[in-house]
């Protein structure tokens, strides 16, 4: 079970949802796939709003650890 945090603008120009997902245990999934080098972040609008800092040092972090997109 997961649960979204829709975002001021809940879906792009193609249609696709736009959302903070997060596990019944707490885990926020869009920043542990960034910390894992697994996503790039990209922001749409207004959309990130207090998570912008939270998602760009996991971010930071996979880059930093050469990790997934980031590996040489």
């Amino acid at each position: 079970m997961v649960r979204l945090e829709v975002g001021v603008e809940p879906r792009d120009r193609y249609g696709r949802l736009l959302a903070h997902v997060y596990t019944e245990g707490g885990l926020y999934v869009n920043a542990e796939l960034l910390r894992r080098g697994c996503a790039i972040l990209f922001v749409i609008g207004a959309n990130a709003g207090g998570h912008l800092n939270e998602l760009a040092t996991a971010q930071d972090i996979a880059r930093k650890a050469k990790r997934g997109v980031w590996a040489p």
